[in-house]
């Protein structure tokens, strides 16, 4: 269950005081932050750390997008390699827009590319394995109502 954090006040200086809604109190966890704007569902900045104010003091010094942020989502995790794992699937799940990372252009897969794939061309083999990975929305408006099934040369293993 995520935490909410939120604006707890303002500083003398005008500088955002955030801090969390409903936690009892920071420990040594790691954790996977989802930054959200006023309106949106889908965070627009996903990352892991064990001091979130700390990190929080970073963005709003160095990223002009941190004036945005009007609410923070938190997951605890007990070490840094589960929440970077956490942090890895949040990132290709929400393609948030100021990570550089989830940001890559995207293939667009187009007819030619299916029907090769079907025929068992290298290249367009590994183009339908790696749509077959990202989430569902994207290989819907890719690959329609296709399945693996489509492509029986291909080892899905």
């Amino acid at each position: 269950m995520s935490t909410l954090w939120v604006q707890k006040g303002l500083t003398a200086r005008g500088k955002v005081i955030w801090g969390p809604k409903d936690h009892p109190g920071l420990t040594d966890e790691w954790l996977v932050y989802r930054v959200h704007g006023a309106c949106g569902k889908r965070p627009f900045y996903v990352g892991s750390t064990s001091d979130l104010p700390r990190r929080i003091g970073e963005h709003a010094r160095r990223k002009d997008w941190w004036h945005e942020a009007k609410k923070i989502y938190v997951d605890y995790y007990p070490d840094r390699v589960a929440a970077e794992f956490k942090e890895g699937a949040a990132i290709r799940r929400y393609r948030p827009h100021y990570n550089i990372q989830a940001n890559k252009p995207i293939p667009m897969i187009d007819k030619w590319t299916v029907e090769e794939a079907k025929r068992g061309w290298p290249p367009a083999i590994t183009a339908i394995k790696w749509l077959f990975e990202q989430p569902p929305e994207l290989r819907t408006a890719n690959l329609g109502s296709l399945t693996p099934a489509d492509f029986p040369n291909i080892d899905w293993s």
